[in-house]
């Protein structure tokens, strides 16, 4: 006997369960022709008729009733390695492994999770802290995914963009004079918080040098301002902080600025009572993303968690 071809063994089965050549065709979605030419090609291989004709139809041979129980059977094992794994969120108790960004993560987690328990109450979620490794812990599998702003990730890390997240000018909203501030060399000569996401400061002179920081034309500030306060020449103290809502407090509590999330705006108004500094233009940054090992694109469970963040956080369609 030589080797079976797998593409025969469907043709074999159809053939024994509806005993017609025609509706086996039909079945399989082939032509007659290539059915009776499959039937000629197991007939070879196993040295049997395994089929003969009569006016009800094909009668199967002592050989084919031999084989068909095996045949079904290694068939549906096939199909069913196949199919798809199925996910049920309302019964699964599947843990997942993310790393969260310091700040970005205070800002999306919360919702994430009301989102998760809601509708999937059983199960469990492990944030992990953001890390340089975070790409070979998605190679490894020791992640499922990861939210905050990455660079130099491997080629297998598929992201999705979250949303917008440029910087603005944050002071309190009784400051002496950060609102009729014209320059950013104002900005810089002022004491200042600097948020630190856990990977170093975001840098406020740093992003202005490298041209991060747009201004409005000059007419447009000098039509919007009243003249300017002088400032006198002294040492710029620095407060770094990894916390943002400690930071938003810190600068409703005192003179310090800072450039933080646009995001933060409308929670720094109501609970720290810090306001925008609007004469200035957003500083355009790398915007946070949700990213994920290429390996986890099409597992159900991967794919609803992503679905549900980016349906609860983020802005366009989700993540596939």
């Amino acid at each position: 006997m030589s080797d079976i071809d797998f593409n025969l063994m469907p043709v074999f089965e159809a053939l024994y369960e509806e005993r017609r050549v025609g509706r086996a065709a039909v079945r399989l979605g082939l032509t007659q022709s290539a059915v009776s030419q499959a039937l000629g090609r197991l007939r070879h291989a196993l040295n049997d008729q395994l089929f003969l004709r009569s006016s009800e139809g094909l009668v199967p041979t002592a050989r084919a009733q031999q084989l068909a129980a095996s045949m079904h059977a290694l068939l549906s094992q096939w199909r069913a390695a196949c199919r798809p794994p199925l996910f049920d969120p309302a019964t699964s108790t599947r843990e997942f492994r993310i790393v969260a960004g310091s700040y970005i993560g205070e800002m999306v987690l919360p919702p994430i999770i009301a989102s998760l328990t809601h509708r999937a109450a059983n199960i469990g979620l492990r944030v992990w802290n953001m890390s340089s490794n975070v790409g070979e812990w998605l190679e490894n599998g020791m992640i499922d995914m990861a939210i905050g702003t990455f660079e130099h990730l491997p080629k297998r890390v598929r992201s999705h963009r979250l949303f917008g997240h440029p910087y603005v000018w944050y002071a309190r909203r009784e400051h002496p004079t950060a609102f009729s501030l014209r320059s950013i060399e104002e900005v810089l000569a002022l004491p200042r918080v600097e948020l630190d996401a856990g990977e170093g400061p975001v840098s406020a002179k740093g992003l202005w040098q490298e041209g991060g920081i747009r201004r409005r034309a000059a007419a447009d500030v000098q039509s919007m301002l009243p003249a300017a306060a002088p400032h006198r020449a002294s040492p710029v103290p620095r407060l770094y902080l990894h916390q943002w809502r400690v930071a938003l407090d810190v600068v409703g509590k005192t003179d310090l600025l800072a450039l933080m999330p646009e995001r933060l705006a409308v929670i720094g108004g109501q609970e720290f009572g810090t306001a925008v500094l609007t004469q200035f233009t957003p500083v355009v940054t790398s915007d946070p993303s949700l990213i994920w090992d290429e390996t986890q694109t099409n597992d159900p469970g991967n794919r609803w968690l992503r679905d549900l963040i980016l349906e609860t956080v983020g802005e366009g369609t989700a993540a596939r």
